[in-house]
């Protein structure tokens, strides 16, 4: 090959080949994380603040027998368009970065043609964070019916219940379904937005020793490091990007084989050995031609970003909430109008559904913890499911899973 192809051959996708190739990748990186650091300051500071000054707003606010204004859907339609414009010019700029075998397995694996469900995912997400922001607001409006018969329903509670009775005297229903959601915004938001904020501050500050970008000898480009990707897709987690998020950890998943020059005979010999029980499989490992400390370093990566993505987004954000709202429904079943439960219901199955997806898919990557905080997800999302059933069922519409069917008479 000439040096003339040689030239041509590397250089990422999109990128023209008389540009700088370290420059188009700088630029591409911030147009990444500027994009996420934008919408998830929509998400988690403007959207939140405009759903509190419902609360000042008369003709505004959330009522307990219809749900939501529905006037105000027109500002999670101005959000939701800013998701799908900022969605498609950070999965663009993160195509910028993949070279084109790398796009070639995704492909291959599904990830790329998967983007219209994702993006569809994303935009249900944040219509059910809208739900979830408002719920309190709701409650507070139920206050005269709501809390009592919440204080009723724990007086045969063993253990917990003299505690919660005590609990929603001061706090009432609507200030543990306030605390549910200010926890959300908090960990998920704020926390969310200041550790993307860090991490993009960090790998500017230190582009020369970072292992983000160091030049591959067989490529005239920079090879970005599984700790990104995995950083990012966190930081797609926090602004509500599944699609870019999907992408981000693929590639984090890739970055786990690198190549560790070792002599290929011993390696040979080491799986023959293997099968007839000289050596341990670890020893066999070690010898294999991929750097395994490099490969346990980004599983570690991935289980950790995989429980956090299951406690913070889905048991803090939906199944908590998923819970009270069980509850709500329960508690308010012969106050509230049709419009109301319905809105009500539909969220529920919707946060449900969305939450056994996100378990699904972190449990097939990842294992050990995340198996265990998956296994509460669905004890929870059983115990609302019956929740809602019984409120249906029972005479008094609230059921409790140690005493069975309330009677508020009693």
């Amino acid at each position: 090959m000439g040096k003339a192809e040689s030239k041509r051959v590397a250089g990422p996708i999109g990128l023209d080949k008389n540009t700088k190739p370290e420059a188009d990748f700088s630029d591409a990186m911030d147009a990444v994380e500027s994009q996420f650091g934008r919408h998830s300051f929509i998400t988690w500071v403007l959207l939140p603040a405009f759903v509190l000054s419902q609360a000042f707003i008369p003709c505004l606010q959330p009522t307990c027998e219809h749900g939501f204004n529905n006037v105000t859907l027109v500002v999670v339609l101005l959000v939701e368009f800013h998701q799908i414009c900022a969605e498609a010019r950070a999965w663009h700029a993160l195509k910028k970065l993949i070279a084109s075998p790398e796009l070639s397995v995704l492909s291959h694996l599904g990830v790329l043609r998967k983007r219209k469900g994702l993006v569809l995912m994303g935009i249900i997400q944040s219509v059910v964070l809208y739900t979830d922001l408002t719920f309190p607001l709701m409650a507070r409006d139920c206050v005269g019916v709501l809390s009592d018969k919440w204080q009723t329903s724990w007086m045969k509670v063993p253990f917990v219940g003299p505690v919660m009775r005590l609990a929603v005297e001061q706090f009432r229903f609507w200030g543990f379904a306030a605390i549910c959601v200010g926890l959300n915004v908090l960990v998920t938001g704020i926390l969310g937005m200041i550790s993307m904020r860090s991490f993009a501050s960090g790998r500017k500050q230190n582009d020369e020793n970072m292992s983000s970008m160091p030049l591959s000898v067989s490529e005239n480009c920079p090879r970005i490091s599984g700790d990104v990707f995995f950083a990012w897709a966190g930081a797609a987690e926090v602004a509500m990007m599944p699609s870019v998020t999907r992408l981000c950890e693929e590639m984090a998943d890739q970055r786990q084989w690198v190549y560790d020059p070792k002599d290929a005979r011993d390696a040979m010999q080491a799986r023959r050995d293997t099968l007839f029980g000289k050596i341990g499989l670890d020893v066999a490992v070690a010898k294999e031609l991929a750097n395994k400390e490099h490969y346990d370093h980004v599983m570690n990566l991935r289980r950790r970003h995989y429980v956090g993505v299951l406690f913070a987004r889905v048991f803090l954000g939906n199944v908590l909430s998923l819970w009270l709202q069980a509850s709500f429904l329960a508690l308010t079943f012969d106050n509230e109008a049709w419009e109301g439960k319905v809105k009500l219901v539909c969220s529920m199955v919707v946060s449900a559904l969305q939450a056994l997806m996100r378990c699904q898919s972190a449990v097939a990557r990842a294992e050990g913890p995340a198996s265990l905080v998956t296994s509460l997800i669905f004890v929870f999302i059983v115990w609302t499911a019956v929740k809602v059933y019984m409120a249906f069922s029972c005479h008094d519409h609230l059921w409790n899973l140690t005493t069975g069917c309330v009677n508020l008479s009693q």
